[in-house]
């Protein structure tokens, strides 16, 4: 959902974020029609902005390439998106057209979803946003999940006892503060990741971008 996707990347409110995809996609959507597409945030989905992105913002017609006499749009779309990756930094010597696009994505969101979307507003527009923590964990990780009952004990026995003495009611509101603090900064990493339903390699995305370049 749009919730689920400002609160990951830490975007603004709806409303800012609408002034910023304005930026992005150099159009001039009036707030009122931002706000339709944006909330409720729990509702709306990136599909939505997608698809209303898609109808606004002007793609970069592309040239087709000539190839043994024949006009090949899909591979002139495959080295434009080789192009924009190879000056974002990315070595592009081993990717070819049945190259996996995920990791590409996962890596360089940014990219693909202004850029590479320029080419062909709406080519991304059924992808998910996930969460996954990673798998490994240090020691100082697994006791502060597995011993949060007894951090509860432990601080409710503090508070209990700051009723009587003002010391004890401070080293409780310390001990406090260095709980949140620890929990935040060992907690399990969040990695924040994307998927397409129907988009899984440089071809699919470069006959896509071709399909939809031709249409309009």
């Amino acid at each position: 959902s749009i919730a689920d996707w400002q609160f990951e990347m830490d975007l603004l409110g709806w409303a800012g974020l609408a002034k910023a995809e304005n930026r992005l996609w150099g159009i001039t959507v009036p707030l009122r029609e931002w706000k339709q597409v944006l909330k409720p945030e729990k509702k709306k989905t990136l599909n939505d902005l997608a698809e209303f992105i898609a109808s606004k913002a002007a793609r970069q017609r592309l040239r087709p390439l000539n190839i043994a006499g024949t006009e090949c749009l899909a591979s002139s779309a495959f080295l434009t998106v080789k192009q924009l990756l190879h000056k974002d930094g990315v070595d592009v010597r081993n990717i070819s057209p049945s190259t996996p696009l995920h990791e590409f994505v996962n890596n360089h969101f940014e990219l693909f979803y202004h850029q590479i979307n320029r080419l062909a507003p709406g080519v991304f527009q059924h992808f998910q946003l996930g969460v996954e923590n990673e798998g490994n964990q240090n020691p100082v990780q697994k006791f502060v999940e597995k011993s949060w009952f007894f951090g509860v004990f432990v601080e409710s026995f503090f508070l209990l006892l700051s009723l009587f003495d003002l010391k004890i009611a401070a080293i409780s509101l310390l001990a406090t503060l260095a709980l949140i603090t620890i929990a935040y900064l060992v907690g399990p990493t969040r990695t924040i990741f994307i998927w397409f339903k129907d988009i899984y390699t440089f071809r699919d995305l470069s006959e896509r971008i071709a399909a939809l370049q031709s249409i309009g």
